[in-house]
């Protein structure tokens, strides 16, 4: 499953890099299967910042979020998006897909203003956005308990309640 993403990466993002207002990683050098590595892997340039899932945002920023940006780096003096960081999917070219993390990430309130402002979401394409949210975010859970990671466990009830729109008692 992994080597058709990498191998997406590697020819999309290069090309894709110069056209965004925000840094994404960009493939640095490509490894191939061998004897004592039998996968194809990829290194990406490092981006500074914290994901949000160990940023400790606040709904007022996470609020903020939701606002269409002017320009890069653009954000409230505490909370700013400063790159965008998972490309595995950018081959699909589903919104469903592609918005899974409105749903995740921003409070229930907020999401209409950002999908407003991304332009056209059918029901459909709404609905399988909050399908891949509520997957990632019991796949995050998962992860996070695996490999003892406090954060990403943390984040993965409010992500669900902010898929919901509900208090999750």
């Amino acid at each position: 499953m992994a080597a058709p993403v990498l191998a997406t990466e590697a020819a999309l993002l290069p090309d894709l890099a110069p056209h965004l207002p925000q840094p994404i990683p960009v493939p640095q050098f490509k490894g191939l299967p061998g004897d004592d590595y039998p996968w194809p892997f990829l290194g990406y340039t490092l981006l500074s910042g914290t994901i949000a899932a160990r940023a400790g945002l606040t709904e007022l920023q996470r609020t903020a979020l939701a606002e269409p940006r002017p320009g890069p780096g653009v954000g409230t003096a505490s909370c700013a998006i400063v790159g965008v960081i998972d490309w595995g999917d950018v081959h699909v070219g589903d919104p469903g897909t592609d918005l899974a993390v409105v749903h995740a990430l921003l409070p229930a309130a907020a999401h209409d203003r950002f999908l407003g402002a991304y332009g056209e979401v059918t029901p459909r394409r709404r609905a399988a956005a909050r399908r891949r949210a509520t997957w990632h975010s019991v796949a995050l859970a998962a992860d996070g308990t695996d490999i003892g990671d406090a954060a990403l466990v943390a984040e993965a009830p409010g992500s669900l309640r902010r898929i919901l729109g509900t208090d999750m008692a």
